[in-house]
């Protein structure tokens, strides 16, 4: 199981402004107060866990590049769609053999938007 929530990225100083042991106490912080939350409503949780870990806003900045932190790459507002539906992937380009592969290929974005980006640019290639 993943427990996942929105945090802001400039949360206490942009998660203890660049100072290493800062910011791991505040990432850990937030994980146990995420599962101390959701163990008020699934008892005996913690006592299962075997492995915790998490990301930060930091995190994701890190290893997608993307601004602030984001865990998409486009907005998950309805009303603002860029595509037809908020499913819908879009890897085609201008470029001939050129495809999107990435999260920026569907509204959703993330790890769930790169997969299914990446699972339809094999389908196109192949």
């Amino acid at each position: 199981m993943m427990l996942q929530t929105v945090v802001p990225y400039h949360w206490m100083n942009n998660w203890g402004g660049g100072d290493k042991e800062v910011y791991g106490q505040l990432k850990e912080k937030a994980r146990d107060a995420i599962i101390d939350s959701v163990s008020g409503l699934i008892p005996g949780l913690k006592e299962c866990i075997v492995y915790k870990d998490a990301a930060t806003p930091l995190t994701y900045e890190r290893y997608t590049h993307n601004t602030d932190g984001a865990s998409s790459s486009w907005s998950w507002n309805p009303k603002k769609k860029f595509f037809k539906t908020s499913i819908s992937v879009n890897i085609d380009t201008p470029v001939k053999n050129l495809y999107i592969g990435s999260c920026w290929a569907m509204q959703i974005g993330g790890v769930p938007g790169a997969l299914a980006a990446a699972y339809q640019c094999a389908k196109k290639i192949k």
